[in-house]
């Protein structure tokens, strides 16, 4: 091909010789080359002896950016769209090699993202996304694998939204929770959507944004109105309680975390990809909430709980709830007590980073700054070798940008 925008194929001998292409082909190469290599690369990073101006661009190669109006038309248009509840799995896509290899694929990715978390897991996640997502693509299946393979895409997306999340990147986020609520919407499995709104929900009570979280959680909920009593039910509200405690709306946060246990005691989900919802799961959702509704002592009592009960592969869940103890304990004027309970998070911080752990024990490291008990410095100490910079303003922009 010839003209305007197009590329020879001579032309990568002639860059990697100092050669640089003109106008909108620069930026059309760092595109190109951080799809296939599934990682943000700009035009400065190929040619850093020069300086460009160029726009800014996603920083999610694969899904771009997800604005909040987005992510609302999204989830009400699955609602008013929502098709009758399918089997998990049926014979004919049990039979299917390339379904079956991709199923066990995504177990072995969640359960490494349980074990391990972080950027490598993300970046694995994201192959083998780009890679599952051409299997949907014109290809030539019939209706049920294809539902199938729809299925394991939207299962890797979320996935990758939520280590996203936990990296603090929440419009990246966004956007892969949206892309996997659009192959969940035709699988014809509403709990699975259902859980995935859930998932955009969570993403906006950590932006601060109660009353985004609680439509969204509401949504989810209706979703599965109808639909037997069990896991998924249990934390869709769960969720909704930390929308309404974030909220103040205590009497309503209360009333969601019982719906939650009475949903849990059923148990009449059959969707192996819940299995993770367990008491601990929302008996942490609980404690949480408490804290949020400005309830320290109640906090503290299901957070311990729910720390007491999680195995080795919660230990993400379990740093996040040891820094919301300690904040529980500084609430009630514990210092030695939030000391205590803030060590552990940093032993398990140093072996498993999360921005959202970070930003946690960063707020912490603010209130501490106001008091002056002696068994606060070696905790300052070690507070500042994980976070070097202690000036107010400094974490606050650090905090900010992710």
């Amino acid at each position: 091909m010839r003209g305007a925008g197009t590329i020879s194929a001579k032309a990568p001998y002639h860059w990697l010789k100092g050669a640089v292409p003109r106008g909108k082909l620069r930026q059309t190469v760092a595109t190109i080359l951080s799809e296939q290599l599934h990682r943000s690369i700009s035009v400065q990073d190929l040619w850093p002896e020069k300086q460009f101006t160029t726009p800014p661009r996603a920083a999610n190669p694969l899904v771009g950016l997800a604005s909040s109006e987005d992510v609302m038309e999204a989830a009400v248009t699955w609602l008013l769209n929502c098709p009758v509840q399918q089997p998990e799995s049926t014979p004919e896509a049990s039979r299917t090699e390339l379904v079956s290899i991709l199923r066990s694929r995504v177990s072995q990715l969640r359960d490494f993202d349980d074990g391990v978390g972080g950027k490598m897991t993300l970046d694995w996640i994201l192959s083998d996304l780009s890679w599952a997502r051409s299997l949907t693509d014109g290809r030539c299946v019939g209706e049920t694998v294809l539902r199938e393979l729809n299925a394991c895409v939207s299962d890797l997306a979320r996935m990758a939204g939520w280590l996203m999340l936990d990296q603090g990147k929440h419009d990246q986020s966004k956007a892969l929770l949206l892309l996997s609520l659009r192959k969940a919407a035709v699988t014809g499995r509403p709990t699975m959507a259902a859980h995935i709104v859930s998932c955009l929900s969570y993403v906006y009570l950590w932006e601060g944004d109660g009353t985004q979280a609680l439509r969204l959680a509401q949504v989810a909920r209706r979703g599965v109105e109808g639909l037997p009593q069990g896991r998924i039910h249990a934390v869709l509200a769960s969720r909704q309680a930390r929308a309404h405690a974030l909220l103040g709306e205590l009497s309503h946060a209360r009333r969601c975390i019982e719906e939650a246990f009475r949903a849990l005691e059923e148990d009449a989900d059959d969707a192996p990809w819940g299995d993770w919802i367990t008491w601990a799961v929302i008996q942490g959702d609980a404690g949480r909430s408490w804290l949020d509704a400005g309830e320290p002592s109640a906090a503290e009592r299901d957070l311990r709980s729910a720390v007491d009960m999680m195995s080795d592969k919660g230990k993400r869940s379990q740093l996040l709830h040891l820094t919301s103890i300690a904040e529980a304990h500084l609430d009630q004027r514990e210092v030695d007590g939030a000391v205590d309970t803030i060590s552990r998070a940093l032993e398990l911080n140093q072996h498993l980073r999360s921005a959202r752990a970070d930003q946690r024990l960063r707020q912490l490291r603010r209130r501490f700054s106001t008091s002056s008990a002696r068994s606060l410095r070696e905790i300052f100490s070690r507070m500042d070798d994980q976070f070097p910079s202690t000036d107010p303003a400094g974490m606050a922009s650090k905090i900010a940008a992710g």
